[in-house]
């Protein structure tokens, strides 16, 4: 049924008004269907039962602008449901094998894993909404809503763009910030506040899945150091500190503050 699916959107547009006059630009459309079969959970040995993909493909060239757009937005409700939709690309994001080259996996057991910080390199903006995050029973305000005002003050200021949730499928990884309080938990852990940064990842050993980690996160709370140390005072330190690691990671400088953009962290009445 997938298949006819996309067959008949071909279809469609191959269809449509031939003589349509053709614009500037030069629209080639290129529709892969990948299918990976289940492997048999009773077959040994690793080459034999290495499921073995298959891959079709309509392409299309010279195609008129309006049909192209046609299609991708008749493909746009599918696409926005099982995975993502109208991303954006500098360079053809799938490698064919040519005749005589055969196709080079990387070596991923090779690789250095990566510090938290370095997630965080070349990451164009971020989801965030922090307003249902629940604080402390005592805590004097929205701590919800305080935190994602303090979040889209400060992240304004360090020239960090903040990311429509509509627009969230068209971010590479869907980069989404989350806040947590977690309270005291008596003679066991002091309360805690964190920040969590979430990306879609795909999983080495099979390229295929693809699931959303946590890949940066900063954690503040109750210190015996520090008795007037409040829950606000925690919130505000997390936010900081993803901003300074992100422009750390980039190589921002911090812009200088000013009188009238300048991010002041709120005095701490209890909260």
């Amino acid at each position: 049924m997938h298949r006819l699916h996309i067959l008949l959107l071909a279809a469609s547009l191959l269809a449509g008004p031939v003589a349509a006059q053709q614009s500037a630009a030069s629209n080639n459309l290129w529709l892969m269907w990948e299918q990976i079969p289940a492997t048999d959970p009773l077959c040994i040995g690793a080459e034999e039962c290495a499921p073995k993909r298959r891959l079709r493909s309509h392409f299309m060239m010279n195609v008129p602008t309006p049909d192209a757009a046609s299609l991708f937005e008749r493909l746009e409700p599918s696409a926005r449901y099982f995975g993502s939709a109208n991303l954006e690309h500098e360079a053809l994001p799938i490698c064919l094998d040519g005749p005589d080259e055969p196709g080079v996996i990387p070596d991923y057991t090779t690789m250095e894993y990566a510090e938290k910080i370095d997630t965080l390199r070349g990451l164009t903006g971020v989801f965030a909404d922090l307003r249902g995050a629940r604080g402390p029973a005592t805590f004097k305000g929205n701590f919800g809503g305080e935190a994602h005002t303090f979040l889209v003050e400060a992240m304004a200021q360090a020239g960090i763009p903040m990311v429509a949730k509509d627009d969230l499928d068209q971010v590479p990884g869907r980069p989404t910030l989350s806040l947590r309080y977690s309270p005291e938990v008596y003679g066991c852990r002091p309360w805690s506040v964190s920040l969590s940064l979430k990306q879609d990842m795909a999983l080495t050993r099979d390229l295929t899945l693809m699931l959303s980690g946590t890949t940066w996160s900063a954690f503040a709370g109750q210190s015996e150091a520090d008795a007037d140390f409040s829950p606000r005072d925690a919130m505000q330190t997390v936010i900081t500190a993803f901003i300074d690691a992100w422009q750390k990671a980039n190589r921002i400088e911090p812009p200088a503050a000013t009188d009238e953009a300048q991010v002041t962290p709120a005095a701490a009445d209890g909260g």
